[in-house]
């Protein structure tokens, strides 16, 4: 529920921050902080994916796994890090973040699966890829349609991550648990 639960909040991101920082700063700070604040909504999104894992494994008393993957990515991606950031600056500090995690992803959270759950690797790889499936299918037309338009205002933007997250809240609802969609219907009163 976190991985899907957390998925229109880093939506917004793309939507809301050139407003937001054109009205902080100016425009031009705005527009080259876009990307950077993109690459860290993914890997906030990433970590999210993670964390609940880590934190599980560290609370039953396996630690090795989370003490591995901080291990190896201390020898592995903090040379690519400091490349990054001395290249790339604000860019590369970034996407640091989103290479960190997928080092877990990809190198330590197989073995984990493999030999501590039931369900595999493969089942919890299908439920991030299913909810990333949601926001291609829900967020990113929105979004090339408020940045389609010249000048969209704030109005527009909002609009359009409100349809976004209505179409996405409908796909999540039906490519969920049965057991986790009956909760949700019968806690929240607006649904029924």
């Amino acid at each position: 529920i976190l991985i899907v639960g957390m998925l229109p909040l880093f939506a917004a991101i793309p939507f809301f921050s050139v407003p937001v920082f054109t009205f902080i700063f100016d425009k031009e700070v705005a527009l080259m902080l876009e990307v950077p604040l993109l690459l860290l909504a993914v890997s906030f999104y990433l970590n999210t994916t993670i964390r609940t894992m880590s934190v599980y494994l560290t609370a039953v008393g396996r630690p090795k796994y989370v003490i591995l993957s901080n291990a190896l990515s201390l020898i592995f991606v903090t040379p690519i890090t400091v490349y990054l950031v001395i290249e790339y600056q604000l860019v590369g500090a970034a996407l640091a973040w989103i290479i960190y995690y997928m080092f877990s992803i990809i190198f330590i959270f197989p073995k984990a699966f493999k030999e501590e759950f039931e369900n595999g690797y493969s089942e919890w790889v299908k439920k991030v890829f299913l909810t990333q499936f949601g926001l291609t299918l829900t967020f990113v037309p929105c979004w090339f349609i408020a940045f389609g338009i010249s000048e969209a205002n704030i109005y527009d933007l909002i609009g359009l991550y409100m349809i976004g997250l209505l179409i996405y809240s409908l796909y999540s609802l039906n490519t969920m648990s049965n057991e986790l969609r009956a909760y949700i219907i019968d806690h929240f009163s607006i649904i029924n």
